[in-house]
């Protein structure tokens, strides 16, 4: 039994090689690297704006630190003699609720601050055109 060749390798009927080859290349002349757009006005194109910007990332910092201080909330209550059972420090408010708390606040500011839009460029009034 033969193998057949990739579909993408075989001859097409009733059509020439090289004409395949012109038809490939004209195909791919839409995907240009640059603007047609910038060309013929001589503009710079747009700057590429960003999912995240710096107003994000401070967000993104403060759930960070108040993650982090929830979870240092959590740490400790144990005891150094392993048949003591200290309930009240195991068990305390700061331990079993506010570090909770903070925790899932951390979490929500993080929510916010990868889905909140980053705020449009600021641009000159001279970039604008408009004159004074």
């Amino acid at each position: 039994m033969s193998k057949k060749p990739p579909y993408s390798r075989r001859p097409v009927a009733g059509r020439p090689q090289a004409a395949k080859t012109a038809d490939h290349n004209a195909h791919h002349a839409p995907y240009k690297t640059t603007a047609p757009a910038a060309e013929k006005s001589g503009k710079q194109p747009a700057a590429k704006l960003f999912a995240i910007d710096r107003g994000n990332y401070k967000y993104i910092g403060a759930g960070i630190v108040v993650m982090v201080l929830g979870f240092a909330l959590m740490i400790g209550g144990g005891s150094n003699d392993p048949n003591v059972f200290n309930g009240e420090a195991l068990f305390s408010f700061t331990r079993i609720t506010l570090s909770t708390i903070l925790v899932v606040t951390g979490f929500a500011i993080e929510i916010v601050a990868i889905m909140k839009r980053p705020s449009k460029p600021k641009t000159p009034k001279a970039a604008a055109g408009v004159e004074e």
